[in-house]
């Protein structure tokens, strides 16, 4: 079951969306074209673990193989899922139960009823029931940071499975990928040490406690000294670029919260009552609470700083959850009821879900294969061949596929930012600059502005969608075709 629930779910097409930015460091640790001199692939790494587990599989594989490993996080996460439902319940394998809740949650998590949602009721459903509040999600459509975890829920299902140690461990190495996890993972390790206390063993709770600040301790080290504010106002100054500017959909709270929230918070609140008697209720509760309140506080004294630690992320756990949670309960009421015969359901589900498995998989197909039909491939395919040594590209603010799939290093794009205070200044200065050169309608004075691109980010060619003629004696046309046009600038 889990195989299809991955391939019902489908992924995106790869190095496109999030990867632009999560790969970028990665790519250029394994010498992809001449990325190694991008300015943003310079920057202050904040997911160093992962780029190094990214760099190998650049390195050393297909990128079928990042495809693959995004699906077998999926699968994980079914499993974790359903082990949480199987231990919560105390449902066995063969039981009835199981199966028709686990039907239920691959139709939740699948890519038809993400795409009929949107075109019949402009709402993605899918979304509404396993995503997290804020556009902030687990699995997402391609491999990133975020899919780590996956291992908070296996620490749950471990915790459950009466594994503490193994929980600690899931739940440390999620963080470690994903710094904004550690707060995730410090409550989770809170909600194991309590349990294990109130069961009368407060040594072990110690023990999982010092275990768990152990195993983070390297990630929170690493952060703390590679992205220290380099003083008050530069790091406020940054902040407020990031969480107010950047990333405002995730971190303001005035900019995500809607009915949304209000659903998936309602999804929690419910999920809590109806385990409230079980175990898995201690592990759950604390983590909505810090949410909520950190909603709350935020929402009435916006801070940027405080806002970029997303408090409401430990929902991108709980909403996914507390949907599983929702119908396993409403399947255990009709249970007792009316009973279940699981030989009378059987073959119509098998259809459904043949027909779920069947539209991820093409879905997932007729992404990959639309890549080579954008405008911009002939495009990429030039710069790839003609980059050389020495190279950077000015492109359009939005084109954020143009990195990874030339393997060139661009002046800025308004996507991928660095995280260190100092850099993001830089960045933002190098954006305004970028836009300001495309903005602009008269052409002696957009002249000038790519002079002080070049001069000052050592811009070395320029990217313009076609229709936008550059008039400009230090640039000369070295590429055209029906979308864009590439101009080589003289030094």
């Amino acid at each position: 079951m889990c195989g299809a629930f991955a391939a019902a779910y489908g992924i995106g097409a790869l190095l496109t969306e999030n990867q632009n930015s999560y790969l970028l460091h990665a790519a250029a640790r394994a010498d992809w074209g001449n990325l190694a001199r991008d300015w943003t692939a310079r920057t202050a790494d904040p997911f160093p673990v992962f780029t190094t587990l990214a760099a190998l599989v650049l390195r050393a594989t297909t990128l079928v193989a990042l495809g693959g490993a995004h699906l077998f996080a999926i699968v994980v996460y079914a499993w974790a899922l359903v082990g949480i439902l199987r231990a919560t319940f105390e449902w066995r394998d063969a039981d009835p139960a199981l199966a028709i809740t686990g039907f239920a949650l691959l139709a939740c998590h699948s890519r038809l009823l993400a795409s009929t949602s949107m075109r019949t009721a402009g709402v993605d459903a899918r979304a509404l029931l396993v995503d997290g509040v804020a556009s902030q999600y687990l699995l997402g459509r391609v491999l990133q940071p975020s899919v780590a975890g996956v291992l908070l829920l296996v620490s749950i299902y471990a915790f459950l499975r009466d594994r503490p140690f193994a929980a600690v461990v899931c739940s440390s190495l999620a963080a470690t990928m994903h710094a904004t996890y550690l707060l995730s993972a410090a409550l989770l390790t809170l909600s194991y040490a309590a349990v294990t206390a109130r069961r009368g063993d407060r040594g072990r709770a110690l023990a999982l406690a010092g275990t768990s600040l152990a195993l983070v301790m390297p990630a929170v080290v690493y952060a703390a000294t590679t992205f220290r504010p380099t003083d008050a106002a530069t790091f406020q100054r940054a902040a407020q670029i990031l969480g107010d500017d950047r990333i405002a959909l995730h971190a303001h709270v005035a900019t995500w919260f809607g009915a949304a929230a209000i659903i998936k918070g309602l999804l929690c609140v419910g999920a809590l009552w109806v385990v409230r008697r079980r175990e898995i209720f201690s592990l759950l509760w604390p983590a909505l609470l810090v949410g909520v309140v950190g909603l709350l506080l935020l929402a009435r004294f916006p801070q940027p700083v405080v806002a970029l630690q997303f408090p409401w992320r430990v929902s991108v756990w709980l909403v996914p959850i507390s949907t599983a949670l929702l119908a396993g309960a409403a399947v255990e009421r009709v249970r007792r009821r009316r009973g279940l015969v699981l030989d009378r359901l059987r073959l119509p589900a098998m259809v459904v879900a043949s027909v779920l498995v069947a539209f991820g998989i093409s879905g997932s197909v007729r992404e990959a294969r639309a890549i080579d039909r954008r405008p911009e491939a002939p495009l990429d395919t030039y710069v790839r061949d003609a980059a050389s040594s020495g190279d950077v590209y000015v492109v359009p603010p939005d084109m954020e596929d143009f990195r990874l799939r030339t393997r060139t290093p661009i002046v800025v794009d308004a996507k991928t930012h660095p995280y260190k205070d100092v850099e993001v200044l830089q960045w933002s200065e190098r954006l305004q600059r970028v836009r300001a050169f495309y903005a602009e309608t008269d052409a002696a004075a957009r002249c000038g502005r790519l002079r002080d691109i070049a001069r000052r980010d050592g811009a070395t060619h320029l990217v313009v969608p076609a229709g936008q003629p550059i008039v400009c004696s230090s640039v000369d046309r070295v590429y055209a075709d029906g979308a864009f046009a590439v101009f080589k600038i003289a030094r």
